[in-house]
């Protein structure tokens, strides 16, 4: 029991550092002009796709590593059960909306917090994630020992 909730906290933590190094390096290529569209916080159609693809990537990624080192199954399950619970308590604004335009210089710090994406997207993430994870498990099961019947 304990490696399988130790293999699914594993799972969630590759996913976070996978969403973090992947998520900087696509602020560093696409800067504050790419990420936003033009002076609002709401993000531009290019950032929503990088986060679909980053996000279904890293949740593969979680999925393969949760099957590789937990047992029968029930790590990716609990991952799951991780992403679910993660994703609707982030669904959820932690504060209003910056009021007025988008400064024209904008941290990655700024940014984080004050992104505003669509609705529509905080609910298809966690699909997005059950899925990679599902796939990325697939992936990441070991097989069977051997068997020497008969020997």
């Amino acid at each position: 029991m304990w490696r399988n909730i130790g293999a699914a906290v594993l799972g969630y933590v590759a996913m976070f550092a996978i969403v973090f190094v992947l998520l900087s390096l696509t602020w560093v290529a696409m800067g504050p002009d790419g990420a936003f569209r033009p002076g609002v916080w709401e993000v531009s159609g290019g950032w929503i796709v990088s986060t679909i693809v980053i996000g279904l990537l890293a949740a593969m990624g979680g999925g393969w590593l949760a099957a590789r080192v937990g047992t029968g199954g029930q790590a990716v399950l609990l991952l799951i059960v991780i992403i679910l619970v993660m994703s609707v308590l982030s669904a959820f604004p932690e504060g209003e909306a910056v009021a007025g335009p988008r400064p024209g210089t904008v941290s990655m710090t700024d940014a984080m917090t004050q992104a505003r994406p669509p609705t529509w997207l905080m609910w298809l993430n966690p699909v997005l994630g059950i899925v990679g994870v599902l796939l990325g498990a697939r992936w990441g099961r070991r097989a069977p020992p051997a068997t020497s019947a008969g020997v």
